[in-house]
């Protein structure tokens, strides 16, 4: 069924029907033909028959007709061999019939050509016994045998004759029929033939016509669907029908037409869109030719960018413009606020400075952004954006109007000398303060504006450098500010200070030189005498031991003496540096200045200074401020000296004025500041102990071996004391504190647990007696602020503890001395 679709698969299928039509009419043929053959070799065979039967017929007449001769005639002999060839003739004619017969499947005929032929061969006996007697007889007795055998002989031959007739007449009429037959059969077949044959022509034929038509119609259809698409009609569609191929050839003309509308409808879209922008060019060109117009005001500019914004929107019969820039505001004639407008802003210099407005005064369908496209969008964001630029280069060119008047007025007030030299023409512009510097007028001759007339005038000491400083910056970019002698028009050498700066073309290459020159001669002269003061101030200044320095207002070091390698440093290395760097804490610094900003100077006020391999040093500063012609601060200069020796005296004084001077441990008042301390910012901080310690049996020690013992005792046991990071103080005579910082309960019996075992194992021995003595002690633990929060409180827990402690200890004395020497002595 998919093959009929297709116009091929029609054509095939006709192609086939008809195949198989003149195949039915080839085999209808075939089949007569064959019938005619075999029709034909049955008429032959009964027609060979029918002859045959004739032929014995003859041959029997004619052997029965000899054999009366052989009878009355003299001679019989001749006769007798003329029946006997009859006889066998007769004989094969009936072979012959007979075989045809058998070929013929005539089995009826055939019986009747065996009876025959039986009766045939009894009659021929008969006739042989007379044919031989009659070949021996006389011819008298062969009459008489004649005339009395040939009644019957003529009467057995007529039956044979007449069944013999029969039999030919039977044959006769089976070949009339047979042949009727047989023209019966051929007609019939001709006539099958011919219809076949009619059959498949009419049938290719309304295949064939079918198959145009199915082809022709749509594509009679798609030419009509053509000729209307030529005529502009992309409306048209070819109707999709008949075989595949057209089928398939009207659906691409059905594409074809879509796209092609599609194409056409994008290229309205396109002109509408290239009109809009075209509208959109005219109208940013209309604002480039005002802007580009020379005395044009801006206010020109923006009432000429209003006027020319609503043709070059989707709808200018409705639109309407406004500009506001700078309080101003520039308006089309129609314009009215309206609730379908679009807006951008003005940006000048990078602030918001006006708005440009467009308003539709009637609703217009929605597009991209309310009635407004996504173009106008651009374009009037464009037009704020030009606008914005134009504003700029208003302003700039306002300024730069200012400034070139304001330079003209510079240059005709300064002290300073301009030049400016083209380097490719040797030519130089010489300003009249220029010439004025060296003795001439602007317009003197004996002055030409050349770089030779400026170049011969300098002094031959300079020359060199001043020409290599202008040729590096000409070559390498360095800057050009030098100092040379010039030649006055008096003959006289006048100092001058010359800076310049090269301008280069697109390539990088310079073109022209720019700069000023002033006269420094009074300058020179005042650092010369300044140069001398300062060699004798050097003297002077590089002797001193203490530390001189100068810093200006913002700290950074102007001047210091070559003193400072005390601490480490340069002097060169510091001039230049900022003040602060060799600040070990920078609010030190704020305080010096708050002190010199309140008082005016300061003296011996101490500061902490980094030295140049990073220790830490304590210095006295004396200095004061330096103020400025105005009174403005311009900076700070004073004094440094090194009093770390100083500051470590007093350190070690300070120190050892809070320690025990037997063991070393800190005394009283010391240990119990550190508590005070710890307790006063204490709130809400970790925990921590403390441990009251009382040397158990001391007195008895004192006693026993003396006050050099019981003082070692104490040594002892305040180095056992001193562990896992406790602060040991001695509270009184035989008491000590130790302050365990943030331990808790389980920490704190650590540490007396540890203290009780070192104090197991220390020992002191006797130099009298060699006797050693074990030391013994008594902890009691207090918590803070479990167990107290002030320091009495901790004080009498810890008291407490330790007296409960020492009631569980068993009382034990030292044996008493061998030879106790004199207490005094001891």
């Amino acid at each position: 069924m998919f093959g009929l679709r297709s116009a091929q698969g029609r054509a095939r299928v006709a192609i086939l029907v008809l195949l198989v039509l003149l195949g039915s009419v080839a085999a209808v043929a075939a089949w007569r033909a064959q019938t005619e053959r075999t029709v034909h070799q049955s008429l032959e065979r009964r027609f060979t028959v029918a002859a045959a039967v004739e032929k014995a017929r003859a041959e029997f007449l004619r052997g029965a007709t000899l054999i009366t001769a052989a009878v009355f005639a003299e001679d019989a002999i001749p006769f007798v061999d003329s029946y006997q060839q009859a006889s066998a003739e007769r004989d094969e004619q009936l072979f012959q019939a007979r075989v045809a017969l058998t070929e013929l499947g005539d089995t009826d005929a055939l019986a009747a050509l065996d009876s025959y032929t039986g009766q045939v061969k009894e009659t021929k006996a008969r006739i042989d016994a007379i044919i031989n007697f009659a070949a021996t007889a006389d011819v008298s007795t062969r009459i008489g045998v004649g005339q009395q055998q040939f009644p019957l002989l003529w009467a057995e031959t007529q039956a044979q004759l007449a069944e013999l007739d029969e039999l030919a007449n039977g044959q006769e009429a089976a070949l009339v029929a047979e042949r009727e037959a047989a023209d019966s059969t051929a007609e019939s077949a001709l006539a099958l033939v011919l219809g076949l044959s009619a059959l498949a022509f009419l049938g290719g034929a309304a295949m064939l016509s079918g198959l145009l038509m199915s082809v022709v119609r749509p594509l009679v259809a798609l030419r009509t669907s053509a000729r209307a698409f030529a005529a502009g009609d992309l409306a048209t569609r070819a109707r999709v029908a008949g075989p595949e191929e057209v089928a398939s050839l009207a659906r691409d003309f059905n594409e074809m037409v879509a796209q092609r509308g599609r194409a056409e409808e994008a290229l309205r879209r396109r002109s509408r869109e290239l009109g809009e922008r075209a509208k959109e060019l005219n109208c940013l060109y209309g604002i480039s030719n005002l802007v580009q117009r020379p005395d044009i005001s801006l206010e020109e500019i923006l009432q000429g960018t209003v006027n020319l914004i609503p043709p070059a929107w989707q709808y200018p019969e409705i639109t309407c413009a406004r500009i506001v820039l700078g309080g101003q505001e520039y308006l089309t004639e129609n314009f009215r606020e309206t609730a379908w407008r679009q807006t951008s802003d003005i940006i000048v210099n990078g602030e918001r400075t006006g708005t440009v407005e467009i308003c539709h005064l009637e609703e217009k369908p929605e597009s991209d952004e309310g009635p407004f496209l996504t173009e106008e969008r651009g374009l009037i964001s464009a037009i704020a954006e030009r606008l914005g630029r134009v504003s700029e280069r208003k302003q700039v060119d306002e300024t730069l109007r200012d400034s070139e008047e304001r330079f003209r007025l510079a240059i005709n007030a300064t002290k300073d000398g301009l030049w400016e030299w083209d380097i490719q023409t040797n030519q130089e512009f010489f300003s009249p303060r220029w010439c004025e510097i060296i003795g001439y007028s602007f317009d003197d001759p004996e002055l030409p504006h050349t770089y030779n007339s400026w170049a011969s005038r300098i002094h031959p000491d300079d020359y060199d450098r001043v020409v290599s400083a202008m040729t590096n910056h000409l070559e390498k970019g360095t800057t050009y500010n030098v100092d040379y002698r010039h030649r006055h028009k008096s003959g006289e050498y006048r100092w001058q200070n010359s800076t310049g700066q090269a301008v280069l073309d697109e390539s990088g290459k310079p073109i022209k030189m720019v700069g000023c020159i002033s006269d420094i001669t009074d300058r020179k002269e005042e650092e010369a005498a300044l140069r001398e003061s300062e060699e004798r101030y050097r003297g002077i200044f590089e002797s001193i031991q203490d530390i001189f320095y100068r810093t200006d207002a913002v700290g950074i070091i102007t001047e210091i003496s070559p003193s400072i390698e005390r601490f480490g440093y340069t002097r060169e290395a510091l001039i230049g540096t900022q003040v602060l760097e060799v600040y070990e804490d920078p609010e030190e610094r704020s305080w010096l200045l708050k002190a010199l900003l309140e008082q005016g100077d300061v003296a011996d006020h101490e500061i902490r200074l980094k030295t140049g391999d990073g220790r830490l040093i304590s210095t006295s500063v004396s200095a004061h401020i330096i103020r400025g012609p105005d009174g403005t601060l311009s900076g700070v200069e004073g004094t440094l000296r090194d009093i770390s020796d100083r500051k470590a005296a007093e350190e070690a004084l300070r120190e050892q004025a809070r320690r025990d001077p037997l063991t070393g441990v800190l005394n009283h008042g010391a240990i119990v500041n550190e508590m005070r301390s710890l307790i006063s910012t204490g709130e809400g901080a970790t925990p921590w102990a403390v441990a009251m310690i009382d040397v158990d049996h001391l007195k008895v020690m004192n006693d026993t071996y003396g006050h050099q013992a019981g003082d070692a005792m104490l040594v002892a046991v305040a180095t056992a004391l001193s562990r896992d990071d406790a602060l040991v103080g001695r509270y009184g005579g035989d008491e000590f504190v130790a302050i365990l910082p943030s331990a808790d309960k389980n920490a704190a019996e650590r540490y007396r647990k540890d203290a009780m075992d070192a104090l197991a194992h220390t020992t002191i021995t006797d130099p009298q007696t060699g006797e050693s003595v074990r030391a013994e002690a008594s902890i009691g633990l207090a918590v803070y602020p479990e167990d107290g929060s002030t320091l009495a409180d901790l004080i009498k827990f810890s008291d407490s503890a330790m007296y409960a402690a020492k009631r569980q200890r068993p009382v034990r004395r030292p044996s008493p001395r061998k030879h106790a020497p004199d207490r005094k002595a001891a």
